[in-house]
């Protein structure tokens, strides 16, 4: 279980992005299910020990509970004054009929449930991150591999979008258009994610930047070489302008 928690988050966070962006049912319910089962699986090995305290998780739970809220039925008075809006259209249908039963403020309780699990699991994960990236050599780990991760899929991206043939990883057409990058049907979300990415790469850069200190410029460059991180610094700064390109 040690093992299988910390790969478990590593996969939630590459796999929702190369799922097109997480937005179909069959993605999002992989998502969510992962999620969930990496909750579980902290909870019970974590059973005797407490909690990091969560910043932000009373909005979240708020948040949750007004769309839980949304699916309560209401007698007609109550749902009148909360929503009438709601309560026109219900009476424009439903109580033409003569039936007068209590009814939700949510007309599609289905979409609403499905809404609850999607938001539900963002909170989840948003409370895995907190509790597991407390660790030092964890939080670590993400960073370098959302640091390749970004960097991989740019690369893909840009050579996706100069060799296109109008589908995703050249096999996924649109079947409703839509102006593709990457991955995604919305090249904005693609932009988004690289945005959001793109900080934390910078941060790492400037972190193992060398600290030279010579008078000429032929020694300076010849200390830079001779130090074991520049190969990494290189990298990673490869990997911003890969990232910064891309968008």
């Amino acid at each position: 279980m040690d093992k299988i928690i910390p790969f478990l988050f590593i996969f939630i966070l590459i796999f929702s992005p190369l799922a097109f962006g997480t937005v179909e049912t069959w993605s999002l319910a992989i998502m969510e299910i992962s999620i969930f089962l990496c909750l579980l699986m902290l909870t019970i090995k974590n059973k005797n020990l407490a909690f990091y305290e969560v910043p932000g998780i009373i909005p979240f739970a708020l948040i949750l509970i007004y769309i839980l809220f949304q699916l309560i039925p209401l007698p007609p008075a109550l749902l009148k004054i909360i929503s009438p809006e709601t309560y026109r259209i219900y009476q424009d249908t439903v109580f033409i009929s003569g039936l007068n039963s209590w009814l939700s403020i949510s007309i599609n309780k289905k979409q609403t449930l499905l809404e609850f699990l999607r938001i539900s699991s963002y909170a989840a994960f948003y409370f895995l991150t907190v509790q597991m990236l407390t660790d030092r050599k964890m939080l670590r780990k993400t960073v370098y591999v959302i640091i390749i991760f970004a960097s991989v899929l740019s690369c893909f991206a840009i050579l996706q979008h100069l060799l296109s043939n109008n589908k995703i990883y050249w096999l996924r057409e649109l079947p409703y258009g839509g102006s593709l990058f990457g991955p995604y049907v919305n090249r904005n979300h693609y932009a988004g994610l690289m945005e959001m990415i793109f900080p934390l790469i910078i941060s790492i850069f400037l972190l193992y930047k060398p600290h030279l200190h010579y008078v000429s410029l032929r020694d300076k460059i010849s200390a830079l070489f001779n130090l074991k991180s520049t190969n990494l610094y290189l990298l990673i700064g490869f990997g911003a302008i890969l990232t910064a390109t891309s968008v």
